[in-house]
């Protein structure tokens, strides 16, 4: 391909990843044409050629249609536009919410736009991402699951999820769900977005745990519910004589409410 430029600061391989990503968002994934439409004016705009991104050019170059493209048909380049920028809109709009490029269409033209994300800028884009309107957020501390084979765990693992859950909920613009209650759930419905909907909360806490001679490794993931989107990952380790799985919890507990309302702190 040359040597291709983007704009607004973005590399070329920083724009193609997110080509990649949108190559298989819904709607594009399953349709040839769209991800021809879309590969072609992307990668037009890369090697500096934007301004030949006509209905023309891209009907024959882009969607192999030949040379003798009738330009009485230059409706349909019009109408693969349109869906393309609604695809674009509703993938932007949910799983690509917080995507670090957002790729657009302006109507009224064939080039493409790379824009940074400035969702991304505000400290609180979480909390209005998972919130919405509402006053606080619904949280829902999921069984961590042990790496070990061995099921000798489980019931510590169990009572540090149980005080996680129980340490959060004494935490302001928070509402947490029973642990018991989404043991009990998950048992039977394993799916997080599911789990959103049916427990009505918005952010899944999911985990999981090792144990290696003395030390306590855990990774935890937040989750947005409604989208399965990952908000936040943290890792931690603990020296199990040093420190009481109260101690933990509660450390935990202090790490989830930062990460979700951006405060400085462990993770």
């Amino acid at each position: 391909m040359g040597n291709m430029h983007a704009n607004n600061n973005f590399n070329e391989a920083e724009v193609l990843a997110q080509l990649d990503k949108l190559l298989l968002a819904p709607g594009l994934k399953s349709s040839k044409v769209l991800r021809n439409f879309l590969r072609f004016i992307v990668l037009e705009k890369l090697s500096g050629r934007e301004h030949e991104l006509k209905e023309y050019n891209i009907a024959v170059k882009g969607l192999r249609r030949g040379e003798d493209f009738n330009p009485q048909h230059f409706s349909l380049i019009r109408i693969y536009a349109f869906r393309l920028r609604k695809i674009l809109r509703t993938y932007y709009e949910g799983p690509g919410l917080l995507d670090p490029i957002r790729i657009s269409i302006p109507k009224g033209s064939y080039r493409p736009v790379f824009q940074l994300n400035h969702l991304l800028d505000d400290s609180s884009i979480k909390h209005k991402v998972i919130a919405g309107k509402g006053e606080f957020i619904a949280v829902a501390i999921f069984p961590f699951v042990s790496m070990d084979k061995t099921q000798v765990y489980s019931v510590l693992i169990d009572k540090l999820c149980e005080q996680v859950s129980e340490y959060l909920s004494e935490k302001s613009d928070i509402k947490t769900l029973s642990y018991i209650l989404v043991k009990s759930y998950v048992s039977h419905v394993n799916d997080v977005r599911r789990a959103g909907a049916d427990l009505a909360v918005n952010v899944a806490v999911t985990g999981s745990v090792r144990f290696e001679l003395n030390m306590l490794l855990i990774r935890l993931q937040l989750i947005a519910a409604a989208t399965g989107i990952q908000l936040w990952m943290g890792d931690f380790e603990y020296k199990l004589q040093m420190q009481s799985i109260e101690s933990i919890a509660r450390e935990i507990a202090d790490a989830i409410y930062n990460a979700l309302f951006a405060r400085p702190g462990k993770g």
